[in-house]
């Protein structure tokens, strides 16, 4: 299996429900055997596991049925189903917890990523200055609601960020990023649109959750991104990282005032 397929649908999630209409849910593996593999759910109700499962993973620590993610009125649920080395969010062992758009799932060693929403922005959720102590996740009934579309906010004055092409076929291009979330890729609708042929439509993401943490995300491209030479998924990004798209590199310029 390579390193950007789709996993196909497994035969338990026909049996399920379907999930409210505009909503896109998928999975994608961040670490284990499996890196790389998407999931696309259709479903209100999908297994993760290494045999019986909707999303069937290789890793030996995952077991056959190991967990279950559900859509129940408007909103993500995550179970444990009895297995062996458990399952976790966001670092937390659980039994049953809503989970949100970007927490980040363990099932054995094998890490993943959730994402949830309706457009481009629905795959950032800006982070809040208040302390999340973990006990929301904990209670299954907590209010936790699946927005239709998240907002893509514009960057405070004191994060400065500039993508400039150093070299392909739009060399000397910059984008000032305005926004949390930049779309990079050839399309029409992307923030900063690339002429390179090697270029997908919608290729990669930059996100900007806060002024210690910045990502860049693949968007299920098809020749990947590379990240300072080597293929990423999602990975944290840092001034004067450089980010590579066929023949175009693109280096990112980070300045945050007040420090």
């Amino acid at each position: 299996m390579t390193d950007r397929e789709d996993a196909p649908a497994g035969e338990g999630e026909k049996k399920g429900g379907c999930l409210p209409p505009g909503l896109l849910v998928t999975l994608e593996v961040l670490a284990g055997p499996d890196r790389g593999l998407r999931y696309a759910v259709k479903s209100g109700r999908v297994t993760i596991g290494r045999k019986d499962a909707d999303f069937k993973l290789t890793d030996p620590t995952v077991s056959g049925l190991h967990a279950q993610l559900e859509c129940a009125g408007g909103r993500l649920f995550l179970t444990d189903l009895s297995s062996t080395n458990g399952t976790k969010v966001n670092g937390e062992r659980i039994e049953s917890s809503p989970v949100v758009n970007r927490d980040e799932i363990q099932v054995g060693e094998t890490r993943l990523l959730l994402s949830a929403g309706e457009d481009r922005c629905g795959e950032y959720q800006p982070e809040t200055d208040e302390e999340d102590t973990g006990e929301s996740r904990l209670q299954p009934s907590a209010s936790i609601l699946i927005a239709a579309s998240l907002p893509n906010p514009e960057l405070p004055p004191s994060i400065h960020i500039v993508l400039e092409a150093i070299d392909g076929p739009d060399r000397g291009q910059k984008l000032r990023v305005a926004r949390r979330s930049t779309v990079i890729g050839r399309g029409p609708h992307a923030d900063f649109i690339l002429s390179d042929s090697a270029a997908s439509t919608r290729h990669c993401q930059l996100e900007v959750h806060n002024k210690d943490k910045m990502t860049l995300k693949d968007l299920a491209s098809s020749n990947g991104t590379r990240l300072n030479d080597s293929f990423i998924s999602l990975v944290k990004v840092r001034n004067g990282d450089l980010i590579q798209i066929g023949a175009t590199k693109i280096r990112i310029l980070i300045h945050l005032y007040g420090r």
